[in-house]
C-alpha cells in the first residue's frame, strides 16, 4: 500500500556518506561490486562509475543479458529507526531495455556471488528507478526467500522523483519509497524476519542495486548517499514510518 506523507527535515545529525567527489574523495575502492542473479554462463560484470560532471554514481551493463548487481560497503550501516537516502541527480526516460539504478541494504556487503547462470540474491532490500518504463521497483529477500520483486508507476509524477529511501522502522521491518521535493511516498514495508540465517543482520551493509541488461550506461545518476540515524532527525509527518 502506497503511503503520502508530509518530509519535514533533514537535520545536520545526517551523515553523509559519499558525494562521489563533491567533497568526499572519489574513492570507489570503499564498495564491493557482486553479481547476485545472472542469466549467463560466464558472469559479465556491470560496471560502476563515477560522472565526474555530476558527481553522481552511475552504472553501466557490458551484456544483454540479465546481470543484477549489487554495490555495497559495510564500514556505515543502517540501524534500527535510520534511514538510508540518495538523491536522483538524472532520472532522464527514453531509453530502451531494462536499465536499473537504486539503493539498497544488506546483511553483507560480499554476498555469495553467482557462478555462471544462477540467482543467489539473499538477505536484501533495494528501491530503484526503472527508467523504460517510468516506474519505480522494489526487492525484499529475506534469507533467500523472495518476499517481493515488483514495480509501479510512482504516485506523484516519475520525472518529479529528487531521492530514493530505505528506513527500518522498527526490527526487521523495512520500508522503501521516494521523495518528490518534500513529499515523501511510502513504496512498500516488509518485514524480514522469517528466522533465515542471516536476516536479522540486513543493514549491516548499504550501498546500491544495478540491473542494466542492455550494453549502455543507465541514465539514473545517484549521489550524496546518507544515513539519518534515528526518527526525529527524518520527520515524516502522517502514517506509514
Amino acid at each position: 500500500m502506497l503511503i503520502v506523507t508530509c518530509l519535514v527535515s533533514l537535520t545536520a545529525r545526517a551523515q553523509l556518506i559519499d558525494d562521489f567527489g563533491a567533497t568526499i574523495p572519489n574513492d570507489l575502492a570503499d564498495y564491493t561490486e557482486t553479481v547476485v542473479n545472472s542469466g549467463v554462463s560466464t558472469i559479465v560484470a556491470p560496471t560502476f562509475s563515477i560522472n565526474a560532471n555530476t558527481n553522481a554514481l552511475q552504472v553501466a551493463g557490458n551484456t544483454n543479458q540479465v546481470e543484477q548487481t549489487v554495490f555495497l560497503r559495510s564500514d556505515y550501516s543502517l540501524s534500527v529507526g535510520g534511514t538510508l537516502t540518495a538523491s536522483v541527480l538524472s532520472n532522464a526516460t527514453g531509453v530502451t531495455g531494462t536499465h536499473d539504478f537504486g539503493i539498497m541494504v544488506a546483511a553483507q556487503a560480499n554476498p555469495l556471488g553467482a557462478t555462471g547462470i544462477s540467482d543467489v540474491r539473499s538477505n536484501l532490500v533495494s528501491v530503484e528507478l526503472k527508467p523504460d518504463v517510468n516506474q519505480v521497483g522494489a526487492n525484499f529477500f529475506d534469507g533467500h526467500t523472495l518476499v517481493y520483486s515488483s514495480r509501479a508507476a510512482p504516485s506523484g509524477t516519475y520525472m518529479a522523483i529528487t531521492s530514493l529511501w530505505i528506513s527500518e522502522p522498527s526490527a526487521g521491518v523495512f520500508s522503501v519509497g521516494y521523495n518528490e521535493g518534500a513529499t515523501s511516498y511510502t513504496f512498500q514495508t516488509f518485514a524480514m524476519n522469517n528466522g533465515s540465517a542471516g536476516d536479522s543482520s540486513i543493514g549491516n551493509a548499504i550501498g546500491f542495486w544495478g540491473d542494466v541488461r542492455v550494453v549502455n550506461a543507465s541514465p539514473i545518476l545517484l549521489s550524496d548517499l546518507t544515513i539519518v540515524p534515528e526518527p526525529s532527525t527524518f520527520a515524516l509527518i502522517g502514517a506509514g514510518l
